[in-house]
Formats: structure tokens, sequence, C-alpha cells
């Protein structure tokens, strides 16, 4: 995901630094399987179908997922909330990007 203003590509490179994994756990998400390759996450949304989410680990990007084949943390927010990127950028806390920039906790990989 490029943008043309460099203040929102900064955001957005920002973000991209934090553990996917971890945000679905800050979300409240329980993982259906987790190795060092990758983790698995079950989600209902609105009483609609299950969708499930694959994580990556080592390249912290959703992969499997419907129209996200690499998709980043944005993506996966986006997901989760129903709202666009530029939404989440907006508000970052209402969507609890806030908790991972505040943890300062880089992305590791998994090492379950």
């Amino acid at each position: 995901m490029k943008h043309s203003n460099p203040n929102l590509q900064e955001q957005i490179n920002n973000m991209d630094q934090y553990n996917l994994t971890d945000y679905m756990k800050l979300q409240g998400y329980t993982p259906t399987f987790e190795n060092h390759e990758i983790t698995v996450f079950a989600i209902r949304k609105n009483h609609s179908r299950e969708i499930i989410i694959t994580i990556n680990n080592e390249l912290n990007r959703l992969e499997s997922v419907m129209e996200y084949a690499n998709g980043n943390i944005l993506d996966l927010a986006s997901l989760i909330f129903d709202v666009k990127p530029d939404q989440i950028l907006a508000d970052p806390a209402t969507y609890h990007l806030d908790t991972l920039v505040f943890r300062g906790e880089p992305r590791t990989p998994c090492n379950s």
C-alpha cells in the first residue's frame, strides 16, 4: 500500500513494524493454530460465515484471506473493523493500534 502523501506513508510504514499476531491477540482473538511459520485465526463478523486469517510470521503478512493475499496491519484492522485504512490512520486509538505503538514492541517472529 503506497500513498503519495509522505506523512501518510510514514504512518503506514511505522505501523507495519508491529506484529500482526500480537495485534489479533490484543483484539481478543485466540489462534486456532500456531507455529514458527504461521498463525491461524478463525473470526466471525456480524454473524456471517467464519473468516480464516492466516498470518505468515516470518513476513508479518496476511495470507490466504480472500482479497488480502499479502496484507499488512492496516489491511488486518480494515478486515476486522470493516473500515478503510484512511479511517484507521485518522484515529488509530479507536482500532487499538495505539496499544501496539505504546508497547513499543516491533514485530518479531512467533517463537511457539
